[in-house]
Parts: C-alpha cells; sequence; structure tokens
C-alpha cells in the first residue's frame, strides 16, 4: 500500500477540487506561484523543488476535502500526482509572472501584483450635473 499507483480518477477529483476552491488559490497557489516565478527570474528555478511545493497545497486540499465531505483518503502518491498535473496547469503563469519580475527588475520598479478578485462590485460613483 506504501508504494501503490496513483488512481488517476483520484488524482483528477483531488486536482480538481484545488483547482476550483478559491481559498486555496488565493491563500496558497497564489504564494506558490509568486514565490516560483521570482525563483525562476532569479535563475534558482528547480521543477523537483516546484513540484514539492505543490506537493503542500495537495496536502492541504486534501485535508480540506476529507473535512468537506466527509471521505476521501488521498494516498501519497495520488497527492504527488495532483501535485505534478496542478504544477503543469500553472507553469504558464509562473512563467509570465517571471518574465515580469524580470522587467521590473531591469527597470527598478516592482512587479505589479496580481488583483485580488474579492467577489465585491466596484464603488459606484454618482455624479450630480449642476
Amino acid at each position: 500500500m506504501r508504494n501503490a499507483p496513483a488512481d488517476l480518477d483520484e488524482v483528477t477529483e483531488l486536482y480538481l477540487y484545488a483547482w476550483n476552491d478559491s481559498s486555496l488559490y488565493h491563500r496558497h497557489a497564489q504564494p506558490i506561484i509568486a514565490s516560483l516565478a521570482k525563483k525562476k527570474a532569479e535563475g534558482e528555478y528547480e521543477k523537483a523543488k516546484a513540484a514539492k511545493a505543490f506537493e503542500h497545497l495537495m496536502d492541504t486540499a486534501a485535508k480540506q476535502y476529507r473535512r468537506e465531505f466527509k471521505e476521501g483518503t488521498f494516498s501519497p502518491a495520488t497527492r504527488r500526482a495532483a501535485a505534478a498535473e496542478t504544477l503543469d496547469h500553472y507553469s504558464d503563469e509562473i512563467t509570465e509572472r517571471a518574465r515580469d519580475f524580470r522587467k521590473a527588475a531591469a527597470g527598478k520598479a516592482k512587479p505589479a501584483k496580481a488583483k485580488a478578485n474579492t467577489g465585491r462590485r466596484p464603488a459606484m460613483r454618482w455624479t450630480i450635473p449642476f
């Protein structure tokens, strides 16, 4: 059981759960993506370590899934495979942010932070004609 292969249905379930949960994205995935982008911009990026970072996200997602649905124990192999899928999914975003970090470093300006979608509508501004 310890070296059991990953079940593809469970990998897909965990990956989609983590991908579609906004709190996991905002609290865990965004900081991981930003950190990996910075490392890639500095030339310190290692794919194995990047996958390990997403394994922590999958561990958190598995715990949250178990709390929410009262079932579903994901094996370590399943969580690793879901982490690899997640890394593949976010690799383009990591590359784009790394490019932004390099551009900002060349211009000595801080890169623009991605705006978090808070789900609130923007404040309405009323103009009163006189």
